[in-house]
């Protein structure tokens, strides 16, 4: 089996790390990839050159040692308009492959590697230099929250040169930023852990080291009034933190990644956090590593997976749709992992709005996300056969089926489990996708108008689509707000 090694190409720096044995030690490269992207929405010429000179030299100590060298980059490339060309720069000229993950990805693969199957943690923050993920079970989302695009807005906002002038102005800029970009469900977080170079320098910090010592940190607890007292500590040292060996590379950024991470915890509802070097890194590793052994094309389900898994959910599941979210839920995020949470809304979402019966379209989706078209055709048929061989056996072999008593019996206890599994997923469907007023208003709104008339047995209906599409508007009206009011300041 192949030896990786790993080039994390970051929004603050460029991250090397070899495949060998239980912890990956892990140089760093300060390059700044996203400087400056809050404003211009590209990557500079001088900090692309940067990190292609380093990622050259890291994929050829990678090959002189041993190792095959694999490439992911994140929101700074993700989010740039140039992130295509710079990755094809990086392919062509340092010959390594890029993967660009998707802020799920990013997110996954982190909490995969930090919490995994570790019982200590239940949520993992990760402070990036571009964004900053927050995972749980069943929640996982990125957001443009990173040290290096915070310190652009903040400074834009203040009118300040440095972290230093006006600070508690910048910090306020910050929070204000985070209040708009940053929207979470109510979430009911145990343990907290932390993961990312801002939080892992803090914890060192804290532990009063002046080296880098994993075993240090991981020991290291962050309170809330910790991170405050390491914010008042940080700007009192000022230009000093450039002699600061732990702070040389992130002198000018580390503040914001404080109070990044100040913000979160009281978005949160967290007091405390524990700490882990362990993140995407090693995440991402063991991704590319499954993809690697024999018999697994590119880490995804076979054809036959796919197929079965979706007969069992339609073999076994009964009301449509909505009813089948909780074994979706358990056959495609928690067990297999084909998509996340998030993913999954978004396809029953899309479903909602397209032709067609919602659990076959999702079915299509995850399918065609996985394997692409045959995969779709073999996730639609999975969950279509079920049903469809049970009907025409039944309607062969028994004349008014609907008509015999132990039937009709058993039909209304089972539209009773179906009201209760809907009902479920509704609440599921509240709880982390409406969490802002503004997104009470419109569930409440979009409710009032469908189910009124009916209700009311007034003379006319209004189609569920021009509700959906409504809800998209605004949802698009007000995304470009919150994003031109970040860019603004």
């Amino acid at each position: 089996m192949k030896r990786f090694a790993v080039i994390d190409i970051g929004s603050n720096s460029v991250r090397y790390g070899e495949d060998r044995g239980e912890h990956m030690d892990k140089l760093i490269f300060t390059t700044r990839l996203g400087s400056g992207l809050a404003s211009t929405g590209r990557l500079a010429d001088d900090t692309m050159e940067n990190s292609l000179g380093v990622i050259k030299r890291l994929a050829e100590k990678a090959r002189e040692g041993g190792f095959v060298p694999r490439a992911y980059a994140t929101s700074a490339v993700r989010d740039a308009e140039n992130g295509a060309e710079f990755k094809k720069r990086v392919e062509t000229e340092c010959g390594v492959p890029v993967d660009i993950l998707t802020g799920d990805q990013e997110a996954r693969y982190a909490f995969r590697a930090a919490v995994g199957e570790k019982k200590e943690y239940d949520a993992m923050l990760d402070i990036g230099g571009a964004s900053m993920q927050v995972v749980t079970a069943e929640f996982s989302k990125s957001f443009r929250a990173g040290c290096v695009r915070c310190g652009d807005i903040a400074r834009k906002a203040t009118g300040a040169v440095s972290c230093d002038e006006d600070r508690e102005a910048q910090q306020k800029a910050v929070a204000e930023y985070m209040d708009s970009a940053v929207e979470l469900p109510e979430l009911h977080i145990r343990r907290l852990v932390g993961v990312g170079g801002t939080i892992t320098t803090l914890a060192a910090l804290h532990a009063g080291l002046t080296g880098f010592s994993r075993e240090a940190v991981e020991q290291v607890t962050l309170t809330a009034s910790d991170v405050d007292s390491l914010i008042l500590r940080l700007a009192e040292m000022g230009e000093k933190r450039r002699e600061h060996p732990l702070l040389r590379e992130r002198h000018d950024v580390i503040l914001y990644g404080a109070y990044i991470l100040r913000r979160a915890m009281e978005l949160l509802k967290v007091n405390e956090l524990g700490v882990s070097c362990t993140d995407g890194m090693e995440g991402y590793l063991s991704v590319i590593k499954e993809e690697d052994k024999p018999g697994l094309t590119a880490g995804r389900p076979s054809i036959w997976k796919l197929f079965s898994a979706f007969m069992r959910i339609g073999a076994f599941t009964f009301g449509g749709g909505y009813a089948m979210l909780p074994m979706l839920e358990r056959e495609c995020v928690e067990k297999t992992g084909w998509v996340t949470h998030d993913e999954l809304l978004d396809y029953f979402a899309i479903g909602q709005c397209t032709p067609g019966v919602i659990a076959v379209n999702t079915a299509t989706f995850v399918g065609k996300k996985e394997r692409g078209f045959i995969g779709a055709l073999a996730a639609t048929a999975g969950v279509v056969l079920p049903s469809f061989v049970i009907i025409c056996v039944l309607t062969a072999l028994l004349a008014n089926f609907a008509e015999i008593t132990w039937v009709r019996y058993a039909l209304r206890g089972i539209r009773v489990a179906v009201g209760v599994l809907i009902l479920n997923t509704v609440i599921k469907l509240v709880k982390q996708k409406v969490s802002r007023p503004v997104g009470y208003a419109l569930a409440i709104l979009a409710f009032l108008i469908v189910a009124l008339p009916s209700t009311l047995g007034l003379p006319f209906r209004i189609s569920p689509v021009f509700v959906v599409i409504g809800a998209a508007i605004v949802g698009i009206v007000r995304g470009f707000i919150v994003r031109k009011g970040g860019e603004a300041g």
